[in-house]
């Protein structure tokens, strides 16, 4: 394949050595804005200070080039270059006080194409990360909720990376983590056993739920959390049962969760994407309290109203809770314990963790906490964010229940 840029560099070089003998090397980037050009070069600045000069201007060869005018010099080798007639350049401009703007033909982008489409060049291919084990972790969709739009652009963006670190030679493990705890499980789980609408007939824990009767469970169940006092404290009591692995809830708990995880694997299957390992909040959520409760006489964290949290400020940073004074481990806690986990069963070179860009604080504070208790582990995980999916009114809500599902798209 034809390299533009290596080209341009070539013809430069030649122009500028047959009109003053000068060995001027151009240097030559990409412009960020295609509609200025696809490569740009200062050569023209470059050259204009390094020709001599007499008392009536500069002189390239029998071209005058007035002194103080590196634009010029720019439009002579602007028209020398088009003399040269190099069929993968379609337009030469000048712009701004000397630089050189060059727009690729459409034939060259028509042919390269072409040619990365037969996959007969190997196109961006490489070995750069040979031999590099990357974890790229993403998607994270949490059961019990709907898979929605932006749900759908995570999967894209982290299977792109995937595909990107893989084309470079990386041995890439791609990673979900499952929200199976918390909250939101909590309130799905009670709207069932309140047989309330708008969960199907007969709605009770033996019925045959589907992944869409769960989601709208959650949105009564968060409705109804808010707006009175006694089902909150159900829930919340719901919540600690599901925690302690009560006999009486984990039935349910467990068909729910199977149903949610089945429905994903229809829909990687659907979008022609795959995970490699899979994990658990329930099972991070042990691991990770006993990692902060063995922190906590060494400083890196402390006691506080009976919760245990991360003093973030001595850092610049801001403080998180990691054990509630319940006892509880927070995200923080049990992504302390991911990393942990994704070592022992890996034994990765880098962790890329992509989330939206709400959690990039969030992120910064557990990093923070993990470098003094696992540097290692700190040294080798990346955050990597990106922005939101949003509607006409704002942004989507799977505890309003206004979302796109994945599905309907």
């Amino acid at each position: 394949m034809i390299n533009p840029k290596q080209l341009i560099t070539e013809n430069l070089k030649q122009i500028l050595l047959e009109l003053s003998d000068q060995d001027i090397t151009p240097e030559i980037s990409i412009l960020e804005n295609s509609r200025f050009g696809d490569f740009t070069t200062n050569i023209a600045l470059l050259a204009f200070k390094r020709i001599p000069t007499d008392r009536n201007g500069v002189y390239v060869r029998n071209i005058p080039v007035r002194a103080g005018s590196a634009k010029e010099m720019a439009e002579t080798i602007k028209s020398l270059y088009e003399d040269v007639g190099d069929e993968n350049i379609k337009k030469v401009e000048v712009a701004g006080p000397g630089f050189i703007n060059f727009y690729l033909s459409d034939k060259y982008l028509s042919d390269n194409l072409s040619l990365i489409d037969s996959g007969k060049d190997n196109y961006g291919h490489s070995n750069v990360l040979e031999n590099v084990r990357t974890i790229v972790e993403f998607g994270d969709p949490n059961p019990f909720k709907q898979i929605h739009i932006g749900h759908l652009r995570n999967f894209c963006i982290g299977e792109s990376f995937s595909r990107l670190l893989g084309a470079q030679g990386a041995d890439v493990i791609r990673v979900n983590y499952q929200g199976d705890v918390g909250m939101h499980v909590a309130k799905s789980l009670w709207a069932i056993l309140q047989n309330q609408k708008p969960i199907r007939q007969p709605a009770d824990k033996d019925q045959n739920l589907t992944a869409e009767d769960l989601a709208n469970a959650y949105a009564y169940g968060a409705t109804e959390y808010e707006k009175h006092e006694e089902t909150k404290k159900k829930i919340e009591r719901l919540n600690k049962l599901i925690y302690e692995e009560d006999k009486e809830i984990r039935d349910l708990w467990e068909k729910g969760r199977k149903i949610s995880l089945d429905n994903f694997e229809k829909l990687y299957r659907r979008i022609n994407i795959h995970y490699d390992k899979y994990y658990l909040e329930s099972l991070a959520a042990k691991r990770g309290r006993e990692i902060v409760l063995n922190n906590v006489e060494n400083g890196i964290f402390e006691r506080d109203e009976g919760a245990i949290i991360y003093r973030g400020e001595k850092e610049g940073l801001h403080t998180r809770v990691f054990l509630t004074s319940e006892d509880y481990a927070t995200y923080e806690a049990k992504d302390l314990a991911l990393a942990v986990m994704k070592d022992e069963d890996l034994h990765y070179d880098e962790s890329i963790i992509l989330t939206g860009n709400e959690q990039a604080e969030y992120f910064q504070v557990m990093l923070a906490a993990l470098k003094k208790i696992t540097p290692e582990l700190a040294d080798k995980t990346r955050h990597l964010t990106f922005g939101h999916v949003r509607l006409k009114d704002g942004k989507m809500s799977s505890r309003t229940g206004d979302v796109i599902t994945a599905e309907w798209l």
